[in-house]
């Protein structure tokens, strides 16, 4: 296995996408950048500031809407009466802007008003006393997996014992649940509730069948679960990433055997189809594959084909890729995220991609999303506490069976055990934990490189996979923090605002919904998430969530 490459600092170039050779210079600096800290500034013209960076006003008498606009209601009037006030809160808009203490006001599903210092005196259906309490933007989460096909690893150590008894196991539960819909749609409401619970209030699923979507959408109309938003079915060549498990029609084949031209036609119809008569939020594509056996891509002409159907109907284009022609390809088709940081993958090797691929994709403004949790940080957590298997919340995958959950445990027990020793190779359990290890750390440090240089990076954990349970996406907001560290190596980069904006504002320009959420700003729907503690201080805090505001309805939170 090779190890990631690491090449001596040149230096960052300046932020911003128009920076001459971007990628040339963060291949350069690799892996051996250092993150900077980026604490909240305080607002211009306060005098006194709590010592996290909260910013203080003195009631003025009337309300300003958060982006610095007068303090009219939505309706262009004073706000007299809500039906819910927020008020004696720490507002981190997810703008970017400084915390200020304040008040949110919401009517219906919409927020109103948003008002520094004292609330005003309005009606109030109900009234949230925030205590100084922080007060956020629900979290906006780009890679989630509805379905239970997520049971096997996307990382390309997943075919190794004892994770793929794993896997086996996982899949019998997929296979049994392939024929009963209804019991596939009560386990998708669970997810979701899960996940509204842990905070995500706007769910992306990124592989579903179009019927169980359209089964289960009826049924999500009150504010017990997060908004809803599907890829669909993943676009993949036969024998690619993700192996087929089921029979619910998740993932569309794509013929590479044969000319595109064969083939356009049908693929354009049937995107077309799924975007305007079944509502999907955007399209996915996994271009090349590390499974076994898997070989060829899709062709890059397809790729560009995909991506133009989405954003002909104003929707994201996401993909996979793990070869050097995967990541032109995308870049070159204005792919809108990828999934991981480029790096270059076969089934024992790995590196970061090439400067001609890092400034193609920095030249296409490619998101990357994080999905460290997946590559084996939420396994290297496991392992240096399991505690967190019993005690974090919403942990396991409904209809699990508790055979599954001692396998967990096992694993994590077993995992230990090779955990403080060098590197066995010839151990598959030794070669899974230390080569996810090096996967995890080179991924986290290259995606430290590029946020560093200006690109955008969102968390994510691709949940429903092995060791990323629903309701833990602030597990990956604490990874990708500064203060982050895994085990085997790999250093977080993000400061709390940055990681804050990421999940919220940034995720929802995404998914071309920042008119509607990701900010808490007059006019936008009212999700929100009252956290216990202050994340500047412990971004562990982010996990902590006393109150979550779905849509105007408070729900209870986990």
């Amino acid at each position: 296995m090779l190890a990631p490459m690491s090449v001596p600092s040149t230096g960052i170039p300046p932020r911003g996408r128009a920076a001459a050779s971007t990628a040339a210079a963060l291949a350069l600096c690799a892996l051996a950048c250092q993150p900077t800290v980026d604490e909240p500034p305080i607002a211009e013209g306060s005098t006194t500031a709590e010592p996290t960076g909260t910013t203080t006003a003195e009631p003025t008498g009337t309300t300003t809407a958060a982006d610095g606009s007068s303090g009219a209601g939505s309706s262009g009037g004073p706000v007299t009466s809500v039906s819910l006030l927020i008020e004696d809160v720490r507002i981190v808009d997810g703008t970017g802007r400084p915390p200020v203490l304040g008040a949110v006001l919401v009517d219906g599903d919409r927020i109103v008003d948003v008002v520094p210092g004292e609330a005003p005196a309005v009606e109030a259906d109900e009234v949230i006393d925030g205590g100084g309490r922080t007060l956020v933007p629900g979290y906006v989460h780009l890679l989630t997996h509805i379905s239970a096909r997520s049971a096997v690893s996307p990382d390309p150590f997943a075919h190794m014992d004892p994770v793929q008894q794993l896997a086996d196991d996982l899949h019998e539960v997929v296979v049994e649940l392939a024929d009963d819909q209804p019991a596939r749609l009560q386990i998708y409401r669970e997810v979701l509730a899960a996940a509204l619970r842990g905070g995500v209030t706007t769910f992306v699923d990124s592989i579903s069948s179009i019927d169980d979507l359209d089964a289960l959408r009826p049924g999500l109309d009150d504010a017990s679960y997060p908004a809803l938003l599907s890829l669909g079915p993943i676009l993949s060549p036969t024998g690619h990433h993700p192996p087929a498990l089921d029979g619910t029609a998740w993932k569309h084949e794509l013929p590479i055997e044969l000319p595109f031209d064969a083939w356009e036609a049908e693929l354009r119809a049937d995107l077309e189809g799924w975007l305007l008569d079944h509502d999907l939020a955007g399209v996915k594509v996994a271009i090349d594959s590390t499974e076994p056996g898997a070989t060829g891509m899709v062709p890059p002409e397809a790729v560009a084909a995909i991506c133009e159907v989405a954003h002909a109907h104003e929707r994201p284009c996401f993909f996979l890729a793990y070869t050097e022609e995967g990541l032109l390809a995308a870049a070159a088709a204005g792919a809108d995220a990828k999934l991981g940081a480029p790096l270059v993958v076969s089934q024992f090797s790995f590196g970061p991609a090439s400067a001609e691929a890092l400034d193609a994709l920095a030249a296409a403004d490619v998101a990357f999303l994080s999905t460290v949790s997946a590559m084996g940080g939420g396994m290297q957590r496991y392992v240096t506490d399991p505690s967190r298997l019993e005690r974090e919340p919403h942990s396991m995958y409904p209809a699990l069976p508790a055979s599954t959950h001692e396998a967990y445990a096992s694993l994590v027990a077993a995992f230990a055990g090779v955990a403080g020793a060098p590197p066995d190779w010839m151990d598959p359990l030794s070669a899974y934990y230390h080569g996810t290890g090096m996967f995890t750390a080179a991924s986290l440090d290259l995606l430290a490189t590029l946020h560093a240089g200006g690109l955008v990076v969102i968390p994510a954990t691709s949940a429903g996979s092995p060791w990323v349970f629903h309701g833990t996406l602030a597990r990956e907001l604490a990874i990708v923090h500064e203060t982050g560290q895994l085990p085997l190596g790999g250093q977080g980069f993000m400061s709390t605002q940055a990681v804050l904006s990421a999940v919220t504002r940034d995720a929802a320009r995404i998914m071309r919904i920042d008119d509607e959420v990701g900010t808490i700003e007059i006019g936008k729907r009212a999700d929100l998430l009252l956290l216990a503690g202050d994340p500047f201080v412990d971004i562990e805090q982010l996990n902590a969530i006393d109150v979550v505001v779905r849509a105007g309805t408070v729900v209870p939170a986990g």
